[in-house]
């Protein structure tokens, strides 16, 4: 079992001790006294005041004390054969209560009084001073008096120091997953946890299938529990003078993963399982108990050292070693690498939710472990999986932005380091492609054997035109030429999205090319944004046509132009057959409707912020009536004119135009720019203000941040170091010169050079620069 030591035994003794000290000088001053009452003398002429102090109270200095108890200020001032009151019992009494008032303050700044009981000490300290004053001016009875109250006032600064030096502090369950239940030592049933519950000493705390849990620990180490995992909080005591924290954890069932903030002398936190012992240097690392009850450790950082039944080996970096209950730990062996996933591909897109996943295989391999999940810290997990092969299957629940990590497992059941998270995104398109035609209107008749196909559709999408590919512009539009059959013709456009979603348009013409006298090229529902409309199109030879009533000269081939005013028109055309041509049709009526829109519709955009770091953003809005809306030239589908659409940005600037469109081609054009910053700010330069430090004195650090996305965080933290001590202080931004500031007290006693241990500073988007010596 592993061996802890009893901090409140320990203090108990140490209580003990000091008293025993105290005791012992304040006895001998006492005996002193008895032995050496007040004595009167006559000076005679080769009498000298230094002899009389030395004699009488051993300190030659004090014979002042002597003239002024007397009632002299100078030496001059005495009478001949003068009588002289020598108070040997007073002095020795003061003497031996200032003695007991220095230790005590002493043994008070050791328990770190000068920080956790301040005002205690430095009323100690004055009083004495106090007494110090009036028995130098020889008023040893007042001297007497508060030299008394200065020994109260020490030992109240030391009873204070001593119950506030050690601390115990807790740990909190940061974030958990399925059901993880705790029990406290005082408590015989599970409970289950709440999220952000305090975890204390003694405390039990498990998971069940499925489930995950992650403990932070008060020094910002965190603590992973993967399903069916069962560890006993140990330790967790804070020294407040030294600024040092021990934590102890045992495992006694399930995986664990430990990811320390710092490592030395300060933070000390052992992770163990029953039968062994670990001294940990290092930050990362996985300790795991089967149901055989045999540990595996594996290291990612720095050194551990494993000793059980009396041997001892040290775990190096990326290496792992097996124990097996009642036997001697392994030789450490060398951990497999992760392997590198080749599907999907770094910030590839995907387009359904049905995601494959596929990796290389790693020589030696028994089993991988992955994990999948919605945040980069892998937080919040979706899905993990052991898998034998190389391959796995997910169904994404959602679109957004995801992120998969692996790690290799050995023969031995040892597991190697996590590979370096991979993120992708899934843009679901479960909505058909965009498509409009625009000529010809259902159930046209034509006077000709071709037509113009005209429309508009969507990016990345594929056009078929019965059955036949079709060209698309650059701006998505399309005009293709059909030949017609005469009489009925159906028109089947077709337009398909990556996705393989389709949507179908079909258009059923009348082709007359011989019996009619007027063929219009324009639909029969017109909408325009100008004053003027241009008609086209053509008239047999001789064919006479009104327009509303009114008599038009056309060519065969015709391009008339009609200004109109802001509204609804509608155009009725008659052509007359010439009465010498035997045609079987005299008159034919056409109708075209014209709509003037000299009106953009309006566009609003929905609140969004301009900075982001998460790739995954919405864009949203509404306009004011029927229009169509683009976003960086791509359609997006309205819904009762409001809008969504998923986007996904890239590193720095994101320009996007937000055009809505009339049916008249009115436009109201916006655009915004968003920022993705997934960039910890960099840390320019950093100042010690000492590089030794003698005790009880500060030490400032000066940190010139930069961050070239949202801006600095207001504060941050670092730790300095001094011989292998570390002392943690909270940083400032001054913002106007983008300059942190810090102050740590370094507590009597401590010396040695000062080096930056590491430092944390933010922006305001929570990127972190983790900078370490």
């Amino acid at each position: 079992m592993i061996k802890k030591y009893n901090h409140q035994l320990m203090l108990q003794y140490r209580c003990v001790y000091l008293r025993l000290i105290l005791a012992v000088l304040l006895i001998s001053s006492v005996t002193a006294f008895a032995k050496q009452p007040n004595v009167t003398i006559t000076l005679e002429h080769k009498d000298s005041l230094r002899t009389i102090a030395k004699q009488h109270f051993g300190v030659p200095d004090d014979w002042k004390i002597i003239l002024y108890y007397n009632g002299f200020q100078n030496y001059e001032d005495l009478p001949p054969k003068a009588s002289l009151v020598i108070p040997v019992q007073l002095y020795k009494n003061t003497t031996a209560l200032l003695r007991k008032a220095r230790e005590l303050t002493r043994l008070a700044s050791m328990e770190g009084a000068r920080i956790l009981a301040k005002e205690a000490i430095e009323k100690a300290i004055r009083l004495q001073q106090d007494a110090m004053t009036f028995k130098n001016r020889g008023k040893l009875k007042e001297a007497l008096e508060i030299a008394q109250q200065a020994v109260q006032a020490g030992e109240s600064a030391l009873s204070e120091a001593q119950k506030k030096k050690l601390q115990t502090v807790s740990a909190i369950l940061a974030s958990w997953q399925g059901k993880v239940q705790s029990r406290k030592p005082e408590q015989s049933v599970w409970s289950n946890t709440v999220n952000k519950q305090e975890l204390i000493e003694k405390e039990r705390i498990r998971t069940l299938s499925d489930s995950r849990a992650r403990i932070s620990f008060i020094d910002g180490s965190t603590l992973n529990l993967d399903a069916n995992a069962l560890a006993v909080i140990g330790i967790m005591r804070e020294n407040r003078v030294k600024q040092s924290l021990k934590t102890d954890v045992t495992v006694l069932k399930g995986d664990v993963f430990l990811l320390m903030a710092s490592l030395g002398q300060k933070n000390k936190f052992s992770i163990n399982a029953p039968g062994l012992e670990t001294d940990i240097r290092s930050r990362k690392l996985r300790v795991s108990r089967d149901m055989n009850n045999v540990t595996r450790i594996s290291n990612y950082d720095g050194e551990i050292d494993v000793k059980a039944q009396g041997r001892q080996v040290i775990v190096r970096k990326n290496e792992g070693v097996k124990i097996k209950p009642g036997k001697q730990p392994g030789d450490p062996r060398e951990l497999l690498p992760p392997p590198q996933l080749t599907v999907p591909t770094p910030n590839q897109v995907l387009l359904s939710t049905d995601v494959r996943f596929v990796w290389q295989a790693i020589e030696g391999a028994w089993s991988y472990k992955l994990e999948i999940a919605d945040k980069r810290n892998f937080t919040s997990i979706l899905k993990e999986k052991k898998s034998v092969e190389t391959n796995f299957h997910w169904k994404a629940p959602q679109r957004g932005v995801y992120y998969f990590r692996i790690y290799t497992i050995d023969n031995e059941g040892l597991a190697g380091s996590y590979s370096e998270p991979v993120q992708f995104s899934v843009n679901t398109d479960i909505t058909p492609p965009y498509l409009a035609v625009h000529t010809p209107v259902e159930n046209a008749v034509i006077l000709d054997d071709e037509i113009n196909i005209r429309g508009l559709t969507e990016d990345k999408a594929t056009l078929t035109i019965n059955d036949r590919k079709a060209t698309i512009a650059t701006d998505n539009t399309f005009n293709h030429r059909l030949k017609l059959a005469i009489g009925a013709n159906t028109i089947v456009i077709k337009a398909t999205d990556p996705a393989d979603f389709e949507t179908v348009i079909k258009r059923h013409i009348i082709s007359h090319p011989e019996e009619q006298l007027l063929f219009l090229d324009v639909p029969h529902l017109l909408v325009i944004n100008t004053a003027s409309v241009t008609l086209n199109g053509r008239i047999r030879p001789r064919t006479q046509v009104e327009i509303n009533g009114h008599s038009v000269m056309l060519t065969e081939t015709f391009s008339h132009v009609i200004e109109l005013t802001e509204g609804e028109h509608t155009l009725t055309f008659k052509a007359s057959a010439p009465p010498d041509q035997k045609l079987n049709i005299g008159t034919q009526i056409e109708t075209v409707k014209v709509k003037v829109d000299l009106t953009a519709p309006a566009l609003e955009l929905e609140k969004i912020s301009l900075y982001h770091n998460q790739a995954a953003v919405t864009l949203a809005g509404h306009v004011s009536e029927d229009a169509g809306v683009t976003v960086n030239a791509q359609p997006v589908r309205l819904t009762d004119h409001h809008f969504e659409y998923a986007i996904t940005l890239k590193e720095g600037e994101n320009l996007f135009e937000i055009i809505a469109q009339d049916a008249a081609g009115n436009q109201t054009r916006k655009r915004v720019t968003l920022i993705l910053d997934t960039q910890a700010p960099v840390n320019v330069r950093q100042t010690l203000s000492k590089s030794v430090v003698q005790g009880g004195e500060s030490v400032a650090l000066t940190v010139k941040g930069e961050d070239k996305g949202v801006g600095l965080a207001r504060t941050g933290h670092f730790a300095i170091a001094i011989d292998k001590q570390l002392f943690n202080g909270i940083l400032t931004l001054n913002a106007t010169e983008n300059l942190y500031e810090g102050n740590i007290f370094i507590p009597p006693g401590i010396k040695g050079s000062v080096q930056v241990h590491h430092i944390r500073i933010r922006d305001r988007l929570g990127n972190e620069l983790k900078w370490e010596k």
